[in-house]
Order: structure tokens, then C-alpha cells, then sequence
């Protein structure tokens, strides 16, 4: 579909932080997780509390390839999860390798890291996601929340929704009604997860807690 590899073409221009949805205009709250590539397994206690709210909670899972293919017996935990009605999982593309190299900037970082083409980041994802039996929504979460105006451009080609946050919790940030609640449930992120889960003790999530789909 594209000439020469998109982030390519992007590195050369002004990166952006947050692009797409990252608020809704309805009441209530989106819980949304991000599964970037992790060694460390899959934070299920932090399910578990989210299963306690009630039967069919939602979340969206922004799951990459490569944690996919490393945590197999997480993936089938959270399938099973979904199939007995203990939470309604929609799965947001996070691309597949989720390139990230610490310290180097913004600019040549992330999907802008040369050398890696949006298309295919995309596609692999949502061909393992079928392949491993479930189907693929029509939202992508950029890598660390980054991207430029022409990696934008190719997701919006291609119909999918760009995701957004405006509730990055380990950042603490303040919550309001229609907020995209982002966690890492990952392995690498427990302070935020300890934060979710005392804002969800004193109440201070914006209620009820709504389909990702519902957002836009």
C-alpha cells in the first residue's frame, strides 16, 4: 500500500504525544491496558480486581505481536476470562514489535524508528491476533502514545481508529467524566496498577466503567 516504510517518512517530521481519541464525550470511564513486549508475565492479579466490579467488565487489551508470541499461556488465561463472562475483552492493535530503545529521542524512536513500516506492524498483529482465534477491533494504540501527522495518515487509510489517553495513571493525572484510563498490566508498570486499583477502592473512578467501542 505504501511506496517506502512510513516511519521513515515520519522520523523527518515534528513527532506528536496522544494523538487520536483520547477522550469521550460520555459519562462514566474506559479502562484500557497496554501488552507491550514484556519478559515479565502478565499482571493477572490486577484482572482479578477488575473482575470484581461485576460479570462482562470491559477493557481494552492494546496488545503487540511480540508479547503475544512470549506470554501463549496469558493470552488463553485472558481468553478464558472473556469466555466465562468475567470480563469483555476488545483488542486494540498495539503493532506487532513495538520498537522502543531507552534514551534515544522521540523523533527516531518508537514506530518513527527507521526501518519499520506501519503496514506490516498492523497486519502481522492483527494476523496472529485471528490466527490464535480472536478478532481484531477497529482501534490502534501507537506505541508509547507517539507518532507524526504521516503515521497518523496511515492508520486512518486503513480505517482504524487511533487510541489515545487521557488517563495515563501512573501519572496521576486528574480524572473526569469520558476518560481513557491507560495501564500497563504488562509486568512493568505497578505503581500505576497500585494507583488503579486505590482510586477504584475510594470511589474515584468516573462510574460506569463502558465499552471502548462506545467511545468515539
Amino acid at each position: 500500500m505504501f511506496s517506502e516504510p512510513v516511519a521513515n517518512r515520519a522520523a523527518t517530521q515534528s513527532t506528536a504525544f496522544n494523538a487520536g481519541l483520547s477522550h469521550s464525550m460520555r459519562d462514566g470511564s474506559f479502562i484500557t491496558g497496554d501488552l507491550c513486549p514484556s519478559r515479565k508475565p502478565l499482571d493477572r492479579d490486577l484482572l482479578e480486581v477488575l473482575k470484581t466490579i461485576g460479570p462482562r467488565t470491559p477493557v481494552a487489551l492494546a496488545i503487540s505481536g511480540l508479547w503475544l508470541t512470549r506470554h501463549g499461556a496469558d493470552f488463553q488465561w485472558l481468553r478464558e476470562q472473556a469466555r466465562s463472562g468475567a470480563l469483555e475483552i476488545t483488542w486494540v492493535n498495539h503493532s506487532y514489535h513495538h520498537p522502543y530503545v531507552p534514551g534515544r529521542p522521540l523523533a527516531n524512536n518508537f514506530l518513527l524508528t527507521p526501518g519499520f513500516d506501519v503496514q506490516s506492524e498492523i497486519l502481522d498483529t492483527e494476523r496472529l491476533l485471528i490466527a490464535n482465534g480472536e478478532t481484531p477491533s477497529i482501534f490502534f494504540r501507537f506505541p508509547g502514545l507517539v507518532s507524526a501527522a504521516a503515521l497518523v495518515q496511515a492508520i486512518r487509510r486503513v480505517h482504524l481508529i487511533v487510541l489515545g489517553a487521557d488517563g495515563w495513571l501512573v501519572f496521576a493525572p486528574p480524572l473526569r467524566p469520558g476518560a481513557i484510563l491507560l495501564i500497563h498490566p504488562n509486568g512493568n508498570e505497578h505503581p500505576g496498577l497500585r494507583l488503579f486499583v486505590r482510586l477504584l477502592d475510594k470511589g474515584r473512578l468516573p462510574r460506569r466503567f463502558r465499552r471502548i467501542n462506545d467511545a468515539p
